[in-house]
């Protein structure tokens, strides 16, 4: 679908009978938008010769736009940070349950390795860069992950309308594929008490994010930058 309406000279607005059709039975099926998502593109997107996810050298991307692997690193690496990430959430789970019961042990320990887990996803992270060339991926393949939303700029003032054929259809705006969807930075927002807003949009280069820590339910800590 993305290959149809990125891949000439202009984009295509519209999506023939032929994609639109089986694509939505799809989505419907596994209830994702019929668009280019995270979850498609890096969580069912790979195979590993080992049960450890978080080794980049097992992991192999399934599928790619480009063939490239600038294109396979980068959703590689996602996958590995998701895995080292679905580490933490039993730990902060049961920190959570000790809270009830004030084993602050189990707290300590369970802070301790989430500072250390957040570091290696950082150094996961950082890994980004031995396959990754920033140029090939702005140039080559983030134009592939675009969605419908906001792309008037690009051709689609409407968005894309999935022709279903015999005069069945409709226009839809979609966000496309970003690693942004993924669920684990607000995980550790909800665990943490971590609450984002922003102010002063009125002027774009003096904007400013608040950031709300809860501690607990009687005190709170604010950090603003």
């Amino acid at each position: 679908m993305h290959a149809y309406v990125w891949g000439g000279e202009k984009a295509e607005e519209v999506l023939p009978p032929a994609i639109s059709v089986p694509l939505l039975r799809v989505s419907q099926h596994l209830e994702v938008p019929p668009v280019a998502t995270y979850a498609g593109l890096n969580l069912w997107n790979f195979l590993s010769t080992t049960d450890d996810f978080t080794d980049l050298e097992s992991l192999e991307s399934l599928h790619t736009f480009t063939g490239t692997k600038d294109e396979a690193w980068f959703y590689l690496v996602s996958v590995a940070m998701e895995a080292q990430g679905a580490r933490i959430i039993t730990d902060m789970l049961n920190a959570l349950e000790s809270i009830k019961s004030r084993d602050y042990g189990t707290i300590t320990r369970a802070l301790d390795d989430l500072s250390a887990n957040i570091r290696k996803i950082g150094a996961l992270l950082e890994r980004m860069y031995e396959h990754c060339d920033p140029m090939v991926f702005f140039y080559e393949i983030r134009p592939f992950l675009a969605g419908s939303k906001n792309m008037a700029a690009a051709g689609l003032p409407n968005g894309i309308f999935y022709d279903e054929g015999n005069g069945r259809g409709s226009w839809q705006q979609l966000r496309g594929g970003s690693n942004g969807q993924s669920s684990l930075i607000q995980f550790l927002d909800i665990v943490l008490g971590v609450e984002h807003t922003s102010e002063g949009n009125s002027n774009p280069h003096a904007s400013k994010t608040t950031c709300q820590v809860r501690t607990s339910a009687s005190s709170s800590m604010f950090l603003a930058w």
